[in-house]
């Protein structure tokens, strides 16, 4: 009888070691497949700001053609130059280049006589009632504004209307480095993120 006792515990502790071996495997895979696809996710993310700020700077060069991009070796945009600011009168003008590009864009404009601060000259977002949500200035002082005039690439995230945006900044200069602007573009991030939901 003790030997059959014996053996019953020897099976049972065999098969609970081995129900807590794969459990903790599983559980490794698990956790590996999260991370992994956290960090394409970010990857994703920053590619899809970094094609956005692309496409919407090529749509703006033929309607601008004062504007010239310098690209990186990753074809992305690496500084926006233009001989001035385009004068911000015509909200159709930025509405059809957030149409073809597929993304929300503002154009700021630094001009230290009127504000300390980049001010939104046209924008294609809108409020809930549907009005241009240009109360956005990027503030002196704030380390989006220092990054900005040190024509630091900035990518970041915002929430706006209760969407979630991949956002990118790009600066535009003159030829002789004056800042005279910025190009902000929005990306939704919800099909980017639909694939770790």
């Amino acid at each position: 009888m003790a030997s059959i006792l014996g053996n019953v515990r020897l099976t049972v502790a065999i098969a609970a070691m081995a129900i807590c071996s794969i459990t903790v495997a599983i559980s490794a895979v698990v956790a590996g497949l999260f991370v992994s696809l956290s960090d394409t996710n970010s990857a994703d993310v920053a590619k899809a700001a970094n094609s956005a700020t692309r496409i919407t700077t090529e749509i703006l060069s033929v309607n601008l053609p004062s504007l010239e991009a310098c690209l990186d070796k990753q074809d992305n945009v690496a500084a926006l130059t233009m001989r001035s600011m385009p004068r911000c009168r015509n909200d159709r003008f930025i509405d059809t280049v957030a149409s073809v590009s597929s993304q929300n864009a503002s154009i700021y404009v630094y001009n230290t006589e009127v504000s300390p601060d980049f001010n939104i000259g046209m924008t294609s977002l809108l409020t809930p009632d549907e009005e241009r949500l240009i109360d956005r200035p990027i503030m002196a002082g704030t380390e989006l504004f220092d990054a900005m005039v040190a024509n630091e690439k900035v990518l970041d995230s915002r929430t706006i209307n209760g969407i979630s945006y991949a956002t990118r900044y790009q600066l535009i200069a003159m030829a002789n480095g004056t800042v005279i602007g910025a190009l902000f573009v929005a990306t939704d991030r919800a099909p980017i993120e639909a694939v770790i939901g």
